[in-house]
C-alpha cells in the first residue's frame, strides 16, 4: 500500500487554512494514535506509527486532528464528534478524487 503523503498534506492544508506538516514517529505514546500542535498559521501533525497502519486509520487520525485544528480547541464532545465524522468523509473523499 502506497500513502499519499502529499495529498493528505494539501487536503489538511485546504481544511486547516495553514500550513501542514505530517510526520510519524515511533516515539508517541501507545495510548495516543495521533497529535497536533498549531497556530494561527502552521499546524503539525504527528502520528503514532505503532498505531496508525491502514489507509482508514491514517485518515481517520488526520481528520481527527484537523478537527481539533478548526475548533482551535483540545475537547472531545459530541459537537466535536460530529465534525469529526464528517472531516473523515471529506477527507476520504478528496484523497480518492
Amino acid at each position: 500500500m502506497s500513502i499519499k503523503w502529499l495529498r493528505l498534506k494539501r487536503i489538511c492544508e485546504e481544511l486547516s487554512g495553514r500550513t501542514v506538516q505530517i510526520h510519524s514517529s515511533t516515539e508517541v505514546a501507545d495510548d495516543h494514535v495521533a497529535a497536533t500542535e498549531f497556530n494561527e498559521t502552521e499546524a503539525t501533525i504527528l502520528l503514532n506509527s505503532g498505531r496508525t497502519k491502514s489507509l482508514e486509520m491514517i485518515i481517520r487520525a488526520i481528520a481527527h486532528e484537523i478537527t481539533h485544528i478548526q475548533e482551535s480547541s483540545n475537547k472531545h464532545n459530541i459537537d466535536f464528534n460530529e465534525k469529526w465524522e464528517k472531516n473523515v468523509v471529506i477527507v476520504t473523499e478528496k484523497y480518492n478524487k
